[in-house]
């Protein structure tokens, strides 16, 4: 049985010529690209701690280790959307509950828009996760990312909880 103690919260965007190169450059710009990447879902286990901005595990995950995460993750080259916004984001909020011997939620959002947008939508959807399991909340974080579209090339944009 693995329960992390530790949520590490970091986002990146990136563009390049080809999609997945976007996306690795999100990676990078998030310090999480040297880590391969489980997606996990939504729980956070009682007492976890949580960092914000911080490279994950500096001294408790070597380069190639295998990393729980709950990802969010969006990557386009169209620089004019359905919404005509040139730009994508994504976001992961996280809600602590007042009682720290409870599990906490994560929630992910991203797409076509700025980061306010999927930070409200991540943040709302942890709230009602917690409200329908019975769980006040202590706090509630988020982290988010976004880029604008440029012509010619692909965009991507990853916000991420790295589980330790």
């Amino acid at each position: 049985m693995i329960l992390p103690k530790k949520a590490y919260l970091n986002a990146g965007s990136g563009s390049g010529f080809y999609a997945l190169y976007a996306f690795d450059r999100a990676l990078q710009d998030a310090e999480i690209h040297n880590f391969n990447i489980v997606k996990v879902t939504s729980v956070l286990p009682p007492g976890a701690q949580i960092f914000k901005n911080k490279r994950p595990g500096s001294y408790e995950l070597l380069p190639g280790a295998i990393a729980f995460s709950v990802l969010s993750k969006f990557t386009s080259s169209d620089v004019v959307s359905v919404n005509n916004i040139g730009i994508i984001a994504a976001a992961v909020s996280v809600a602590l509950p007042v009682n720290r011997n409870e599990v906490g939620m994560f929630f992910e959002a991203s797409g076509y828009g700025d980061q306010m947008h999927y930070q409200r939508i991540a943040v709302e959807m942890a709230e009602k996760a917690m409200s329908d399991r019975g769980l006040k909340i202590a706090k509630i974080d988020y982290i988010s990312a976004e880029i604008e579209l440029k012509e010619g090339e692909y965009a991507a944009v990853v916000a991420s909880a790295i589980l330790i």
